[in-house]
């Protein structure tokens, strides 16, 4: 009897054309989506579960996994330069991930985003957090709140990270990697978030 496997497709809503990201709109999607698949094909060719962080993921498991969150496994990526004033960038920063991790909990498509300006090191930092969309509210946050963790050890002064697990990821920038019409400005444009959705 064959043996039922379930699969989870997930594109990022910054996925763009730029150089550093070749996906774009739904096309681009799918080959991100296909070019993971291949990968997973090329290097997970017997396995019952795996996963593929990639511009977009890949989740596939013997188990039922939906509407569970998975922090089984987690990666930091960070940049190599780190922030001038560190104090305050770090100060700065961890506001707007707040901010774009409560807003990624309590949408219904599970994504936030926002920036943020440093006037002292005339920067602006862009944050994402991103929960797949079968987990709740409440374990969106949670997932959210590993990774942060995650990003305050691995990156405590870097001008970008990444952090990532099965049900989610947060990352910031010190340049503009969501490419949609109008990110947000914290805190001139934001109210206080509402509490995430059980």
């Amino acid at each position: 009897m064959p043996t039922k496997v379930l699969s989870m497709e997930k594109t990022r809503s910054t996925v763009s054309h730029s150089v550093e990201e070749t996906f774009n709109n739904s096309k681009g999607c799918s080959e991100c989506v296909m070019t993971a698949a291949q990968k997973l094909q090329a290097h997970c060719v017997n396995a019952a579960s795996n996963k593929i962080w990639y511009f977009c993921s890949i989740r596939f498991d013997s188990n039922n996994f939906f509407g569970t969150a998975d922090v089984s496994i987690t990666r930091t990526y960070r940049n190599v330069k780190t922030a001038d004033d560190q104090e305050a960038f770090h100060d700065t920063v961890w506001q707007l991930l707040e901010w774009v991790k409560m807003s990624a909990a309590t949408k219904s498509n599970r994504f936030g985003i926002g920036k943020i300006n440093i006037a002292s090191q005339d920067l602006t930092i862009y944050g994402m957090a991103q929960c797949t969309q079968d987990i709740s509210g409440l374990a969106c946050i949670g997932c959210l709140t590993q990774m942060s963790s995650n990003s305050r050890q691995g990156c405590p002064y870097q001008i970008g990270c990444v952090a990532v697990t099965g049900s989610c990821r947060l990352r910031y920038e010190a340049h503009n990697f969501i490419f949609t019409a109008e990110v947000p400005l914290f805190p001139a444009d934001q109210h206080t978030a509402p509490a995430p959705a059980p």
